[in-house]
């Protein structure tokens, strides 16, 4: 998965994603719900966790 600047990622339930994240911008991960990221994370943006 890729994530330009100003992506969001939300989910309805538990979610695992075990593919590679690329960060070229700023995501933002919303909601209340798990999610694992159990695959590499990189590049030169951020994530931010929002919510509980």
């Amino acid at each position: 998965m890729t994530a330009a600047n100003g992506t969001t990622l939300d989910t309805l339930g538990a979610v695992t994603l075990g593919n590679t994240v690329s960060l070229a911008g700023n995501l933002q991960v919303l909601g209340n719900n798990d999610l694992t990221l159990s695959g590499p994370v990189n590049g030169t943006g951020s994530l931010t966790k929002l919510g509980a």
